[in-house]
């Protein structure tokens, strides 16, 4: 039988927040678990009834709740909060509060452990229940029971309490869908009150890590990305994979870490996830970063723009609010740079939509757009590019390949 985290690493969710918590109270005794799903793309699974079923995406949040005394794991897939899907015209209006339900999948379970982190861990045995507020019931995965007990995986005694298991889920749940979703939405309200009193994100051992090297993996940045994108389509997602090529490239040159170089080089524009702004994206792209628990990646989407540590030396529209123009200017005042900063400010000075450009055609094509370029930052640009060929031993365009490299979000 297999072993489940219940931050469920297993779907690659143990990067977003999770709560981990004991309640002890009229309406549930046991443990209770919630994910907090803060981007990613929406997936879907197929049913008769409700039709078309979203289980992850950006906003959707998963209560799991495991009852003292019952071999059950109930998953609640819940939409963002006061909405649900249109398509789903037989949604239960009565279903309609402040949090809907998409679908309730209950795990068999053998019982319940704990890894080396504290994360809750949970022993699968294979038969599973699903069902949606519109109706569909349905018994998942009996041909994998059948088959370990055949293997003898499981003995006659197991597969007779897994079969026991399932039909007083399919009583005690699915009879009165209705009754459940209520019984649910209790539970989430007071695991919500606690997480408001302060109850912490219990972290895993790749959270912790991470924390620690205070930047993505590549494969999330590139996920950040191309979200980001479809929020705010424009040609800064590829500016920004050209920004990261030659933040890799140089970084492999200069004695730094590559794959860091890359990620920061990634994600500094990460703030036009959130509209078409000028000064606006620095102080967007510092507080999401530093709120999903990056602040190295945070660190460079302040101080891209600011070669000079100088906020007045700005090339565009200051669209700030006091408090935005007040973050951005304590976090400058605050920051030493470093050669990663330095990088990034060099790589965002060449970085085009369409590949590497010459660093004279790229300033002067920002000046062109906003009619003024602070001299003292065109020529600490300048700097910076004598700065790291001395560093690589070599010409910059060179070694970016700057002829033929093209971004691709592949």
């Amino acid at each position: 039988m297999k072993h489940k985290r219940l931050n469920r690493d297993g779907w690659g969710f143990q990067y977003y927040p999770y709560y981990q918590m004991r309640i002890d109270c009229e309406c549930f005794h046991g443990l209770a678990c919630l994910i907090r799903f803060t981007d990613g793309e929406a997936n879907y699974w197929a049913t008769p009834k409700a039709g078309r079923i979203q289980v992850t995406g950006e906003g959707m949040t998963w209560l799991e709740l495991i009852p003292d005394h019952e071999k059950r794991v109930i998953t609640i897939k819940y939409f963002p909060d006061g909405t649900h899907d249109e398509e789903r015209t037989n949604y239960p209006k009565s279903f309609c509060t402040k949090y809907r339900p998409s679908i309730w999948y209950v795990d068999v379970i053998e019982g319940m452990e704990y890894d080396e982190d504290g994360i809750a861990v949970f022993i699968d045995k294979y038969l599973d229940v699903i069902f949606t507020p519109e109706g569909d019931v349905k018994i998942d995965d009996r041909s994998e029971l059948d088959q370990a007990h055949d293997a003898g995986e499981l003995s006659d005694e197991q597969y007779a309490d897994a079969l026991a298991e399932c039909d007083r889920i399919l009583k005690e749940l699915c009879s009165d869908i209705a009754k459940t979703n209520a019984w649910c939405g209790k539970v989430r309200e007071i695991v919500e009150e606690r997480i408001a009193a302060g109850e912490g994100i219990k972290k895993s051992r790749e959270v912790l890590a991470l924390e620690k090297r205070g930047y993505p993996t590549r494969q999330k940045a590139q996920e950040l990305v191309r979200e980001a994108e479809e929020r705010n389509p424009g040609p800064w997602g590829d500016h920004s994979r050209t920004a990261a090529h030659c933040a890799e490239q140089i970084a492999a040159r200069s004695g730094m870490d590559a794959e860091k170089a890359y990620v920061l080089g990634l994600l500094h524009d990460i703030g036009r996830r959130f509209g078409k702004r000028h000064l606006g994206h620095v102080s967007d792209g510092y507080s999401y970063m530093t709120s999903l628990g990056y602040p190295d990646a945070a660190r460079i989407c302040l101080t891209h723009s600011f070669n000079q540590k100088k906020l007045e030396a700005y090339v565009g529209n200051f669209d700030t609010t006091e408090e935005e123009t007040n973050l951005i200017r304590t976090k400058l005042q605050e920051t030493e740079l470093d050669d990663y900063d330095r990088l990034i400010q060099l790589c965002d000075s060449i970085s085009g939509a369409e590949g590497v450009m010459d660093i004279i055609d790229r300033m002067s094509d920002v000046k062109r757009r906003y009619g003024d370029y602070d001299q003292e930052k065109w020529d600490a640009n300048l700097a910076l590019k004598d700065y790291f060929e001395k560093k690589m031993g070599m010409d910059l365009y060179e070694a970016v390949d700057k002829e033929h490299f093209r971004p691709s979000a592949k």
